[in-house]
């Protein structure tokens, strides 16, 4: 390939092994070309630097929040109380976001602030366009569940009796093999299922987004 050029290729996970025989293919004969590839999981490719992405900050949510909602209902009042404590109950999640809006056709919002409490019960939609794992946020944590091995399936669900976070030694408690749970939470981190907080007294420790873990 004779000039500079970037491939984009999106929505990787559930190909991954492919996309990353491809990826290392391609480089190799093309040394001018770079890949952006979007996947809930990394593909461990020669090469690869991988940019976690976390949730919208308070504005930035704001913003998508109100633009949705008001293309949904043009009339409805956006406080500046309600909006930010409903981008923070859904921890700036854009496609949380996105469903909570849509609900403003028939709910006030303190009636959506109050209903976040059970987030995935509300956060659903009937979009006809949408790919039907992007219609609930259930839909979604079950898509990146069912991608994981069947024993690390199993970890993710007992560490959803954490609230705040645990260390490695809480979650080997709770692991059928205590061996391979340190293998099961890479790839849990690798998945963005959880995520990795500050050390605290030089041992890490780990959580999952409140509504991941609902």
């Amino acid at each position: 390939y004779p000039r500079p050029g970037m491939l984009v290729l999106d929505t990787c996970e559930h190909v991954v092994e492919v996309v990353a025989e491809l990826a290392t293919e391609l480089l190799a004969r093309c040394r001018d070309l770079r890949i952006l590839a979007t996947t809930r999981e990394v593909l461990r490719a020669p090469g690869e630097h991988v940019v976690q992405l976390s949730g919208l900050d308070d504005a930035a949510g704001a913003e998508l929040f109100q633009d949705r909602a008001r293309a949904v209902n043009p009339t409805v009042v956006l406080d500046d109380d309600s909006v930010p404590a409903i981008v923070r109950k859904v921890e700036g999640l854009p496609l949380a976001l996105e469903l909570a809006a849509a609900r403003i056709a028939s709910l006030s919002l303190d009636q959506l602030v109050t209903g976040l409490a059970e987030p995935l019960d509300l956060l659903a939609g009937d979009a006809r366009a949408a790919d039907p794992r992007h219609r609930t946020m259930r839909a979604v944590i079950a898509w990146s569940h069912d991608l994981l091995p069947l024993p690390v399936q199993a970890l993710f669900r007992r560490l959803g009796v954490f609230v705040g976070g645990w260390s490695l030694e809480a979650a080997e408690a709770l692991d059928d093999d205590p061996a391979t749970t340190l293998d099961g939470l890479e790839l849990l981190l690798e998945h963005n299922l959880v995520q990795r907080l500050d050390d605290v007294e030089g041992a890490p420790r780990y959580a999952m987004l409140e509504t991941i873990r609902e």
